[in-house]
C-alpha cells in the first residue's frame, strides 16, 4: 500500500473546511499529526459528526456480546426478532434493509466468511489477553471496503490500470497513521491473520478483482499495515440502544478519517461522543482559544482520574504513543522531587 503523503495535513484540513469545521490538521516532528483550533471554541460545542471509513463488531472472549444484535451494517442495536438476516450466510443481521442494501457490497466480500474469521478470533483470544479491540474481522472488512470501492472506480474509469485503481481505493487508509516498521502487536501474529484473511477471502476476491489487486491485497505487507493502522486509529463505540441511557460494554469499534488526527491528552478539552449506531460527534468539554491545540483521551476518564502516570503510559504503548500533557509533566515534577 502506498505511504501517506505529505499532502494528507491539507487535504484533510480543506476537507474540515468544507465541513465547516474551523480547525486544521497540522504535522509536525514534535507532535506529529494533530489538530489545532482556527476560532475560539465554548464549552459543549459540538465541532462535526462523523462516519467511519469501515466499523466491526468486538466479540467478547466469555460471549458476553453475541454480534448478531447489533447490526452488521452500522452497528446499532437491535431488538430481537426485529433484524433482517442475510439470506446468504445468517450470521450477519441489519436493523432495516435500507441498511442492509447500503452494506451490501462489502458484506458480498465477507458472507460466509465471518463464522470463519470469528472461529479464529475465538481461538487466539483464549490465548491472548483477549482484550484488543481488532481482530482478523476487522482486517477482513479492510479487505472488503477496498475492494468495493475499487470496483466503484473501475466502473467510473475504465482506462485506469489496476496499480492507480488500487492506489485510489486505499486512499482513505493511506491518510491514517501507520505504527513503526519495526513495531510488534502484543495481541496479533501479523502472518497468522495475513494466512486466515488470505484463506477465507481469496476466492471471492479473485472472482472480482484482477489478479494484481488481489495479490496487493491479500499482501503480507498489506495486512501488516491495515493491522498496525487498525491498532493506533481504532476507536471504540459505546453504542447502546436509544432507550437506554445507562453505561455500556464497547460492542463495536470503527476508524475514522477526522476523528484518528486527534492526539491524546490525558486532560483533554474535547471528547468523542457515541449515539445510537456508528457515527460519531466531537465536542468540546473545555474551552479552547484559536491555535491551541485540541486533543481527546484514548483512555477512560477513570484511568485518568485514578492511575498514575506510569500506568497511563504503560496502557498507551499499543498506540505507540508517550503522552506529555501537562497532567503527565506536573506528575513526573512531582515525582522527580520527591526523589530529591
Amino acid at each position: 500500500m502506498a505511504s501517506p503523503g505529505d499532502q494528507a495535513p491539507a487535504e484533510l484540513t480543506a476537507l474540515l473546511e468544507r465541513m465547516g469545521v474551523a480547525c486544521a490538521v497540522v504535522e509536525t516532528k514534535e507532535q506529529g499529526k494533530h489538530v489545532k483550533a482556527l476560532a475560539d471554541f465554548a464549552e459543549g460545542a459540538e465541532l462535526f459528526e462523523e462516519a467511519p471509513i469501515v466499523a466491526w463488531p468486538i466479540h467478547a472472549s466469555d460471549g458476553s456480546l453475541d454480534p448478531k444484535t447489533f447490526c452488521d451494517g452500522c452497528m446499532r442495536a437491535v431488538a430481537s426478532g426485529s433484524s433482517v438476516a442475510c439470506d446468504g450466510c445468517r450470521d450477519a443481521v441489519y436493523c432495516t434493509v435500507e441498511c442492509q442494501a447500503r452494506a451490501g457490497p462489502a458484506h458480498s466480500f465477507l458472507c460466509k466468511k465471518l463464522a470463519a474469521l470469528r472461529g479464529f478470533h475465538a481461538a487466539e483470544a483464549a490465548s491472548t489477553s483477549g482484550a484488543a479491540p481488532i481482530s482478523a474481522e476487522s482486517v477482513a472488512r479492510c479487505v472488503a471496503t477496498i475492494a468495493v470501492r475499487y470496483l466503484r472506480l473501475k466502473a467510473q474509469n475504465p482506462d485506469a490500470s489496476p496499480a492507480e485503481l488500487f492506489v485510489y481505493a486505499a486512499h482513505a487508509f493511506n491518510r491514517l497513521l501507520e505504527p513503526p516498521v519495526s513495531a510488534t502487536f502484543e495481541d496479533a501474529d501479523p502472518a497468522k491473520w495475513a494466512g486466515i484473511v488470505r484463506r477465507v477471502m481469496e476466492p471471492t476476491l479473485a472472482a472480482n478483482l484482477p489478479p494484481s489487486a488481489v495479490e496487493g491485497l491479500l499482501s503480507d505487507e498489506t495486512i501488516r499495515t491495515l493491522l498496525g493502522e487498525l491498532t493506533i486509529n481504532a476507536q471504540g463505540l459505546f453504542v447502546k440502544p436509544a432507550e437506554d441511557s445507562a453505561a455500556a460494554p464497547v460492542h463495536a469499534a470503527g476508524v475514522f478519517t477526522i476523528q484518528s488526527c486527534f492526539n491524546h491528552s490525558c486532560c483533554p478539552n474535547a471528547r468523542v461522543r457515541c449515539g445510537t449506531n456508528s457515527d460519531i460527534t466531537l465536542e468540546m468539554i473545555k474551552p479552547v482559544k484559536a491555535g491551541e491545540e485540541i486533543t481527546i483521551s484514548y483512555l477512560p476518564p477513570l484511568v485518568l482520574e485514578l492511575e498514575p502516570v506510569a500506568k497511563r503510559n504503560e496502557r498507551l504503548k499499543p498506540y505507540f504513543f508517550t503522552c506529555r500533557c501537562p497532567k503527565c509533566t506536573s506528575e513526573l515534577a512531582a515525582a522527580a522531587a520527591s526523589r530529591e
